[in-house]
C-alpha cells in the first residue's frame, strides 16, 4: 500500500467504520436512557445486568382477547415474578395459559431468546402502564457474547 491516495482511502474508511461504531453505542445509549424512567419509577427496572430490548403489544383493544391477554400477563408476573415483577422466558412459557394469549410471532421469538432473557410489566414512554404488553430483557452477559460471535463472523 505504497500509493498515497490507497493509503488515505483505507484510513478514510476505518475512521468511517469507527464512526458508526460510536453513533450505534451512543444511539443504543440514548435509547436505554428514554426508556429506563418509568421502570425506575415504578421499581420495575431488572437491574444494570439487563437491557432493554422493547415491549410487545397486542393492540386488539377492547376485546375478549384484550381483557384476557391482560389478565395473563398480570397473573404471571404477580404469582411467578421477583421483586421487580419479572420472570425468565422459560418461565413465563411455562406459565398455564400464557401461551395462548401470544401471538405466533411473540411465541416464535420468546422460544428463541436465550436462557437468562426475563420479560417484565410495560410502560408507554409517559409511564402509563400498557396492561396488554410485556417489556423484553435480555441479560447483557448475552448480548456481549452475541457481540462476540458476530465481531468473530
Amino acid at each position: 500500500m505504497s500509493n498515497p491516495k490507497r493509503v488515505k482511502t483505507f484510513l478514510g474508511r476505518l475512521e468511517s467504520s469507527a464512526n458508526d461504531k460510536d453513533r450505534g453505542l451512543k444511539a443504543l445509549q440514548v435509547r436505554e436512557e428514554a426508556h429506563l424512567s418509568p421502570y425506575v419509577q415504578s421499581k420495575t427496572w431488572p437491574g444494570k445486568n439487563y437491557i432493554y430490548i422493547g415491549h410487545l403489544e397486542n393492540p386488539l383493544v377492547g376485546t375478549e382477547i384484550y381483557i384476557q391477554r391482560a389478565n395473563f400477563i398480570s397473573l404471571l408476573l404477580e404469582a411467578k415474578g421477583n421483586q421487580n415483577h419479572c420472570v425468565t422466558v422459560e418461565q413465563a412459557l411455562n406459565f398455564e395459559g400464557f401461551v395462548d394469549v401470544l401471538s405466533r410471532f411473540e411465541l416464535s421469538m420468546l422460544q428463541r431468546m436465550p436462557q437468562y432473557t426475563m420479560i417484565g410489566p410495560a410502560y408507554a414512554d409517559t409511564g402509563e402502564p400498557l396492561p396488554t404488553a410485556f417489556t423484553v430483557w435480555q441479560a447483557l452477559q448475552e448480548v456481549a457474547q452475541e457481540s462476540k460471535f458476530l465481531v468473530s463472523a
